[in-house]
């Protein structure tokens, strides 16, 4: 099965790269085309990619288990607010929960347990957020150095990615 995870677009607060970002989408963040794909459409129920999935022109599934990672007292900080030390070991240990949110390694099995829990069909496209993206590709190898270092790392606003289960 194939699934297409589209990483949605940018909004004030993902410029200022602050933790947990989410808000009204850009005026100028907009993709180069509307999709019009037959098939199962689902997405985080956060505003970013509510709003990124509208206007790629696509009627999705909101699912919970979709949205970005819980960062706890990190959430709305930026990296600059945090002492160095907490990101270094947020970055190396991936079951890190000293913000009091989810690890890597907590949120790589939730994306694991949904993508196992999807009806098998032969297309399925995903508006969610970079780290669900990593996360899923990540579950799929079995590879924890793949959530940060993976093919996937590098994508932009609207930009996709498959993986095959």
């Amino acid at each position: 099965m194939k699934i297409t995870f589209i990483r949605h677009g940018l909004c004030r607060e993902m410029r200022e790269a602050r933790f947990g970002a989410d808000g009204p989408l850009d005026r100028s963040s907009r993709p180069a085309h509307v999709l019009s794909t037959p098939g199962t459409h689902f997405a985080s129920p956060s505003l970013i990619t509510l709003e990124s999935a509208k206007v790629l022109g696509l009627d999705v599934e909101k699912d919970h288990r979709l949205q970005p990672a819980d960062y706890g007292k990190w959430t709305g900080l930026t990296m600059k607010d945090l002492p160095p030390a907490a990101l270094l070991e947020w970055r190396n240990n991936p079951e890190f929960r000293g913000h009091g949110g989810e690890s890597i390694l907590d949120l790589v099995e939730r994306t694991g347990a949904w993508l196992h829990a999807l009806p098998r069909k032969s297309e399925t496209i995903v508006v969610t957020h970079a780290e669900i993206i990593r996360a899923a590709a990540t579950a799929i190898s079995g590879n924890l150095e793949d959530y940060w270092n993976g093919p996937q790392r590098g994508l932009r606003a609207f930009d996709a990615h498959s993986l095959y289960l």
